[in-house]
């Protein structure tokens, strides 16, 4: 077992809450007004200046459709992340992780902790924390976390350590993915 001096113990003892990060939060919201805009711009200042609107009708469908779902998409990921921002994603103590709206996972209830970075080639376009316990799975979007991946993980080993988890040693059980 990996030794902690009382200091850190003591730190130990109060939980640490993680909240969305306000920056990502906003380049995620500024990202969305972009790819939600730009088709507008094109069905109104682009196209009526060109031929394809003739010659293409579905153009103008497919450009206002892209717009509508992302304003959608917007509404039901975006907004949800910015009314919460004064209330904690997750919490890690001592007697396990509690996810917003979640009973607390106890450390000796946790089979699989996994933090899942989705790609795409080299951007990273999401992630997401998968918890397995006995019973259950919960999922949690993690992409506007104000922390990182490693920052979370170390955060879980130590408080399991500090807690006396029995399967503490198993750093199997903590760890980071991307996919």
């Amino acid at each position: 077992m990996t030794y902690l001096s009382d200091q850190m113990r003591t730190q130990l003892e109060s939980p640490r809450e993680l909240f969305h990060s306000r920056a990502k939060l906003t380049v995620l919201t500024v990202f969305m007004g972009v790819v939600a805009i730009v088709p507008l711009y094109v069905v109104s200042a682009v196209l009526p200046t060109t031929q394809i609107r003739e010659e293409m009708p579905l153009v103008d469908a497919i450009l206002y459709s892209v717009s509508a779902i992302t304003v959608l998409l917007f509404f039901i990921r975006i907004v949800p992340k910015w009314a919460s921002n004064g209330r904690p994603v997750i919490t890690v103590s001592l007697g396990g992780l509690n996810v917003s709206g979640k009973p607390v996972m106890r450390w000796d209830d946790i089979v699989m902790n996994e933090w899942r970075t989705h790609r795409v080639m080299w951007i990273k376009t999401g992630a997401k924390l998968i918890i397995h316990t006995h019973d259950r799975k919960v999922v949690c979007e993690v992409i506007t976390l104000n922390c990182s991946a490693d920052e979370y993980l170390r955060l879980c080993q130590l408080y399991e350590r500090a807690a006396g988890g029995t399967q503490a040693m198993n750093s199997e059980r903590h760890r980071s993915v991307w996919t």
